[in-house]
């Protein structure tokens, strides 16, 4: 809620972050590359919101709220990238400024350059692409729609018109756009 306060099975999540040392790691998956899946980038929406402004706390927390069902370093990144972005939005950062601002933070990482290097306003999308199921595919459609239009219903109409994965597609671009 707006007021700090976890409802439901965010009950549960909200515990399981502050309280990292006791987290059981021997039942999270096994650090595994070809776990490249989008839940976690749906569940780290949240995240932004109850650290807001603490980017530190933000990244830490993504990451270990993907971990526990994607233990693979390029989905917690992933997961990672678009709290952050989702903050930068909500601190009121216009696109082009938070997706700067995500450049410099995510710097080091080669994977991070090369999707924000991308001109998002000019992607397209073809059924050749054998990865839309992967969190890299599902960011990078949440971001081309996201900047390509100023409209809530048109962002996530173009993620979801993408025609893969478009749940998570719609549920991402939707929590972006919605920041």
């Amino acid at each position: 809620t707006p007021f700090g306060q976890a409802i439901g099975y965010g009950n549960r999540t909200v515990k399981l972050l502050n309280n990292e040392a006791t987290l059981d790691r021997r039942r999270m998956r096994i650090d595994d590359s070809t776990l490249r899946g989008t839940g976690g980038l749906m569940r780290v929406l949240a995240i932004p919101l109850y650290y807001r402004g603490s980017v530190r706390n933000i990244v830490q927390k993504a990451k270990l709220s993907t971990a526990v069902t994607h233990n693979s370093d390029e989905v917690m990144l992933y997961s990672a990238m678009y709290a952050v972005l989702v903050d930068y939005v909500l601190k009121g950062l216009s696109k082009e400024e938070a997706l700067a601002k995500l450049r410099i933070k995510f710097a080091s990482d080669e994977r991070a350059s090369k999707l924000l290097d991308r001109d998002f306003s000019s992607l397209i999308f073809t059924d050749a692409r054998p990865d839309y199921f992967s969190a890299l595919a599902t960011l990078e459609v949440a971001l081309w729609a996201w900047y390509s239009t100023n409209d809530y219903e048109q962002a996530i109409t173009r993620a979801i018109r993408v025609g893969h994965n478009t749940d998570t597609c719609g549920a991402v671009t939707g929590g972006l756009v919605g920041a």
